[in-house]
């Protein structure tokens, strides 16, 4: 039924300011880009932001139902990169069962992990 998960769709409150996150911050490269919607390479899955639509529009603004996970090379790398570039981390690298992770927000208050497993 479910062959893989194509595209990951973030709602943005802020279409620019989203766009230079990912773009500039993160370093993710355009796929595609409209008036709203602005697509990332992210392998063999995308990364998609677009401006909150008016029906899916929440004023409680819960984002904890989700958080997106990332494997990287090194946690403690990526960990200084992205505080250099002013990005708020929640969780600092620590030590985990499944390896070496930390968490950090885009703008929204969408939450990223990224973990470098255990070897």
């Amino acid at each position: 039924m479910f062959n893989n998960l194509d595209i990951v769709i973030l709602n943005v409150a802020d279409l620019e300011e989203s766009k230079r996150f990912y773009k500039d911050v993160l370093g993710l490269k355009v796929k595609n880009e409209s008036a709203n919607w602005v697509e990332f390479y992210l392998g063999e899955t995308s990364l998609a932001i677009r401006p909150e639509p008016e029906e899916l529009q929440d004023p409680r603004k819960v984002k904890w139902g989700h958080a997106l996970a990332f494997k990287v090379d090194d946690v403690d790398a990526v960990y200084e990169h992205l505080r250099a570039r002013g990005v708020h981390f929640l969780v600092k690298p620590r030590d985990e069962f499944y390896g070496r992770h930390a968490e950090f927000v885009d703008p929204d208050g969408h939450i990223f992990s990224i973990t470098t497993p255990k070897r």
